[in-house]
Order: C-alpha cells, then sequence, then structure tokens
C-alpha cells in the first residue's frame, strides 16, 4: 500500500484504492503539460487507455500535483543486462 501526497514522486505503478482531489502530473509519459484528474478505482472502471483523465491508474515516476490518496502497487519488470526480464516487486 503507498500513501501519495502533494508533492511526491510515484514509486510505483499503481491503482489508486482511493482519492481525494488527485490530480497528476503526467508529461513524462505523454507530453501533457496540464496535470489530469485521478478517481478511486470501483468495480466497472474500464482503464483500457493508458493514462489520462478520470482513469483509476497511476504510473512510476508521475509527480502528484494535488491532493491525497492511497494505492495498490504493481509489480515493474525490468530487464537485466542480458535481456532477461527480472522483476522487483514494489508494495503489493
Amino acid at each position: 500500500m503507498l500513501i501519495l501526497v502533494e508533492g511526491d514522486r510515484i514509486p510505483a505503478d499503481g491503482v489508486l484504492l482511493s482519492s481525494n482531489n488527485v490530480s497528476v502530473d503526467e508529461a513524462l509519459l505523454n507530453g501533457e503539460s496540464v496535470p489530469v484528474r485521478k478517481i478511486s478505482w470501483t468495480a466497472g472502471v474500464h482503464t483500457e487507455r493508458p493514462g489520462g483523465d478520470d482513469q483509476p491508474v497511476v504510473y512510476s515516476g508521475t509527480l502528484v500535483m494535488q491532493g491525497a490518496g492511497s494505492c495498490r502497487g504493481k509489480i515493474n519488470w525490468h530487464p537485466d543486462r542480458n535481456g532477461e526480464d527480472r522483476h522487483r516487486a514494489s508494495d503489493g
């Protein structure tokens, strides 16, 4: 479980379980200069598109610009020197 507050750099990809007016700067991902509004995950929420407004998913390296929330981290995959997949478990 990750607790996110304004000014935090998000350490791992995750899904927001609760949010209070959360906006995230995703410029590193898509070049968008305006922070995007995030919502809490609820059953039935579709997350086909990555990033953007009204999505419950947050991404590693992005910045919380406003609000606070909690998120369940995901596993991030990183290739090692030989190109083999190795994983680093983030909180989750």
